[in-house]
């Protein structure tokens, strides 16, 4: 018969069992199935009305970012929307330095 109690480690210690965090997951799943239903069904119905398409494509589009931007934070990276937000507050910097600061060429 297996043990189920609490696991020791080489000095006699007890050892803290790695948990596993399906839950989370499995409500990404959740999310992202609940992305995907509206889409396949927006897709069939582009059959008979083809305006019905953009409906599709919009939600897929969604989809894909949502999936995205779960895989970049799964790898521990800063995550795409990160990143994009990044890019967008330096060029509003830029921006608005280029704007209270003319270079020469400007200034002439």
């Amino acid at each position: 018969m297996a043990r189920t109690g609490p696991t020791r480690g080489a000095d006699g210690r007890f050892v803290a069992r790695e948990a596993t965090c399906t839950s989370a997951r499995s409500r990404r799943g959740v999310g992202q199935l609940a992305l995907l239903t509206p889409a396949i069904i927006f897709g069939l119905l582009g059959f008979a009305f083809p305006v019905c398409w953009v409906g599709a494509l919009v939600l897929m589009g969604i989809l894909w970012g949502a999936i995205a931007v779960t895989r970049q934070a799964a790898t521990g990276g800063k995550g795409v929307l990160g990143e994009v937000v990044d890019v967008v507050v330096h060029e509003a910097k830029d921006f608005a330095d280029s704007a209270t600061h003319p270079t020469e060429t400007e200034a002439r």
